[in-house]
């Protein structure tokens, strides 16, 4: 029905929220200053997802060549 749509949609959001805050916690508690870091690939969102998933990253600043690769595991 339309309100189970509407109520996963904001569960996905939610769940975006909190992996954001997840995410950041991680970097803040290195210790590490953004631009010393090295390159972090963090949790896709939605996980597990259907259709579509967004996967954020974060690499040093002045890094000019940066490649992401992904593979079909389950591909024959």
């Amino acid at each position: 029905t339309a309100n189970t749509i509407v109520l996963e949609k904001r569960i996905e959001k939610l769940e975006s929220i909190i992996a954001q805050l997840q995410n950041s916690a991680v970097v803040k508690s290195t210790g590490i200053a953004q631009n010393e870091t090295q390159a972090i690939l963090f949790q896709n969102q939605p996980n597990p997802f259907n259709e579509s998933t967004v996967i954020k990253y974060q690499v040093k600043t002045g890094d000019q060549k940066v490649s992401i690769v992904i593979r079909n595991l389950n591909a024959v």
